[in-house]
Order: structure tokens, then sequence, then C-alpha cells
């Protein structure tokens, strides 16, 4: 089975009649994208924004349902009438994503006839689903097969992303009129910049960082980028190349919440790319100390970037950003091997310099 993905769920199975999947919080906004239902939905709590999905239901009455929160985490589902769960009941699953490939998972029934996918790496998984052509299930005796189309769901997941960037802008707060027994209003906290003015105490932090980090990785051929030579519209106080890769790095000298940052690096991504976009949270901790990782990829056509982002705490305050990218320009071609193996590579240095 060629760019097929197999998922194997054993367990039992057992309940009630679904006809849809369960919706959760007030519906803030839905639409058609091909044949594909997007709502928005908020939070039953905070009432806030809370996450994007889109479903679809097949003529074997299959309904896939995929969703990603104002966090950017993933979640996969399925619904069928042919099922009959007990409610709670967790199954082991595999996953197969390619011919050799497959990744053990689990699954709980939500409801009588839904299951959601437990991924234990929810991104990774999304990026190989997002290049599937299509999705064979099979369920116990069950097996049923859902095509994506020679685009595989990536259009989707791109209009999920759209959806969360614009839904988890924040609103303009309207200006309330003054009164005698009126409060001072509290100021809002400004946006997160992440593209501070450079100072030359920043860019000799940074190149220290980054010359220590890619010399502790291996990484001999690596250059600086003079001011210059940096390509417009990207970000940070040092660029530098080795090879097909691209690298930067940053201090951010606020101490941004994790939900802030990634939001910001996503969103402004999401924005910023032409074509169809993915992106998804890596967690991680670093000597205890909690890190952010972000994957991303931008295809445009036959050219996919990908962008391997690290945010770690930094010693002086604030944070350093890293950024690790590289381009392929072949649709067979759609491995980030080279800058994963390096992000990889970055990551174990920076583990390495803050344990001492």
């Amino acid at each position: 089975m060629t760019r097929h993905l197999v998922l194997a769920i054993a367990g039992l199975l057992s309940g009630s009649l679904l006809t849809g999947l369960p919706a959760h919080g007030a519906t803030l906004k839905t639409y058609q994208f091909l044949n594909w239902s997007m709502t928005a939905r908020s939070n039953d709590q905070t009432k806030q924004f809370d996450r994007c999905s889109a479903q679809t239901t097949y003529p074997n009455r299959v309904t896939i349902a995929l969703s990603v929160d104002r966090r950017y985490s993933w979640r996969l589902a399925f619904s069928t009438p042919a099922w009959d769960f007990v409610e709670g009941t967790t199954f082991g699953i595999v996953l197969r994503l390619s011919e050799r490939e497959f990744l053990k998972e689990s699954a709980v029934a939500t409801d009588h006839q839904l299951v959601e996918v437990q991924l234990s790496d929810p991104t990774a998984t999304f990026e190989k689903l997002r290049r599937a052509t299509a999705l064979q299930v099979m369920a116990g005796a069950m097996t049923f097969e859902l095509g994506f189309g020679l685009t595989g769901p990536a259009n989707v997941l791109s209009t999920l992303m759209q959806c969360v960037a614009q839904q988890a802008l924040p609103a303009a707060r309207p200006a309330r009129p003054p009164g005698p027994n009126a409060k001072p209003s509290v100021p809002l906290r400004p946006a997160l910049d992440l593209n501070p003015t450079a100072s030359s105490a920043g860019n000799d932090d940074a190149a220290t960082l980054v010359g220590h980090l890619l010399a502790e990785a291996r990484i001999s051929n690596f250059q600086l980028l003079a001011r210059e030579e940096i390509p417009p519209g990207m970000r940070g106080d040092v660029v530098w190349t080795a090879g097909g890769i691209t690298g930067t790095a940053s201090i951010i000298e606020a101490p941004p919440k994790v939900e802030e940052l990634v939001s910001t690096l996503i969103g402004t991504d999401t924005r910023n790319c032409r074509g169809n976009y993915f992106a998804g949270p890596l967690p991680d901790k670093i000597d205890g100390s909690s890190v952010i990782r972000i994957f991303t990829a931008c295809q445009v056509q036959s050219t996919t970037n990908f962008v391997y982002y690290l945010a770690a705490p930094r010693d002086g305050g604030g944070f350093y950003l890293l950024a690790t990218m590289a381009t392929t320009k072949s649709p067979a071609d759609t491995t980030d091997l080279t800058a994963k193996d390096i992000d990889n590579a970055i990551r174990t240095a920076l583990h390495q310099a803050t344990s001492r």
C-alpha cells in the first residue's frame, strides 16, 4: 500500500447510535471547505476560542474528524453507526504510516460510536497524514478506506491552521465612556515582539551561542551571514548557513507564556505562508526546564519549507529563540531529515551546555 495510512485497532466493540461527532462549546463560526464541514468553537468554561475542527462523512457512513486547538495541538477521531462501543473503553491501536512504518498508540471510545485516537506525538503523525492519499482503517473485523485524493488532506489541515490563526487574534476592546465611578483601565500587555530592535550586545551573545552550539553539534561548515546578506523578511539577531540548511538565533527579552510564544510564532507563519501550511508543538524539557519546540511546513506547489523552532530560557533573562530550516523543491523529496537531524543535534548541544 503506497502512501496509505493503515489504522489497526485491536479491542472489544460494544454501545449506541451516534450520527455525528459531539460538539463542546458554543459555535463561533461554521463554513464549508470542499466536502468538509469546518467549525470554530469556544471553551465552555472560559467562553474564549478553543479549537477549529473539520469533519466529513463518506458514503460508507464513516465520519472522520480532524481538529486543532488554540495551542495548535492536533486530534483525530472516527465515528460510524456500525460501531457499538462500551463508552470509556480504551483500545490498543497500531498506526501504519507507510509500507514499513508502524506506530503503537491507543484509542478511547468517548461515545458509543466514536473513537478518539490518543496520539503520542500528534504533530509528527499529522505531518505524515497530510501527505497520505488515503486512510485505511481496520477496527476489529471491520475495515474501511477513506480517500483524500492526490493532494491528501494538506488543504484541509492548512485551512484549519488559518482558522485558528484568525480566531486566536485578540479582539479590539471597545472603549467605555467615562463615568463618575469609572475605575482606571488596566493597560493591555503589549503583543510579543519576535523582531526586537537588534543590539550589538544581543548580536554578540547570539553569535557566541550559535558558534558554541554548532561546534558542540559537530557542524563545522557553517557560516555567519553579514547583515546585508540576510534574506529579506528573515528574523534573527544572527543568521547562519551550512550547506542547504539555514539557521537563525534571536534573544527575546520578554518572558512570554508558552501559549503566547507558540500562538505568535505559528500564527505569524500561518499568515505569511502563501500555500498549504502545517505546524504543531513538540513538547520537550532540557535539564528539567521546559523548552518550546515547534515544527512548521509551508508548501507552495512542489516547494516545501521546513522550520524547526527551539526556545529555551536564557540566564540573563528572557530566552533564546533558535530556528533551523531547509527547503525541498521536488514533489518526491518531501523529507526534512537534514533539518531535523541538525535541530536534534543543536537541542542535544544545548542540553549539554545547560547541564554543566
